[in-house]
């Protein structure tokens, strides 16, 4: 073991005990991630609860997707989103740089965080894959609409919107959701 990969280990473990006992001070067993539900994402803070996750999933937050270029240097873009339950939907262009990094890496983090006073969001972590077609486009783009222009017929708003240049969605697989804030 070379002594950089030491002390970094040192490191962890001091700050994974100090965790444990401040955790035990409190009266409360150690933090663990959950995972809400079975071969699901480890989740930790206020979106273990699964219906408080659900309602800030739902509210008009933009997300940024986040993918690593071909240098090495993240790749941060806004977008609008879908979630099912299991998987965030993001629609882009199949000539967009974080399509290009995903075909690359088969990785993506998608970041969301509310009004600025709240100072609440969360971060999802996981494999990443590219569906190509309109379709798809179109059937991820109707809630998002509902979303985020509410005065617009959704299925009109989102057929318009596939017609674009060449859609293709990002889907992400969450393998972990950490959360901060209240």
């Amino acid at each position: 073991m070379t002594d950089e990969k030491k002390a970094t280990d040192e490191k962890k473990d001091v700050v994974d005990s100090a965790a444990a006992a401040s955790a035990r001070a409190a009266g409360g067993p150690e933090a663990k991630p959950k995972s809400a539900k079975p071969g699901g994402p480890r989740i930790t803070g206020w979106a273990e609860n699964a219906d408080e996750l659900a309602a800030f999933l739902e509210e008009p937050n933009l997300c940024r997707v986040g993918t690593i270029d071909r240098n090495g240097f993240a790749h941060i873009t806004p977008a609008w989103f879908h979630w099912d339950g299991d998987v965030f939907y993001v629609g882009a262009d199949a000539d967009d740089a974080k399509v290009a990094n995903i075909w690359r890496t088969r990785t993506a983090s998608i970041e969301i965080d509310s009004d600025v006073r709240r100072k609440r969001g969360i971060l999802a972590r996981g494999s990443a894959s590219i569906v190509a077609g309109r379709t798809k486009y179109e059937q991820i783009s109707i809630p998002q609409v509902r979303r985020y222009v509410p005065n617009r017929v959704p299925r009109e708003m989102a057929a318009k919107m596939a017609e674009k240049g060449n859609p293709v969605v990002i889907e992400v697989r969450p393998h972990s959701i950490i959360s901060w804030g209240r």
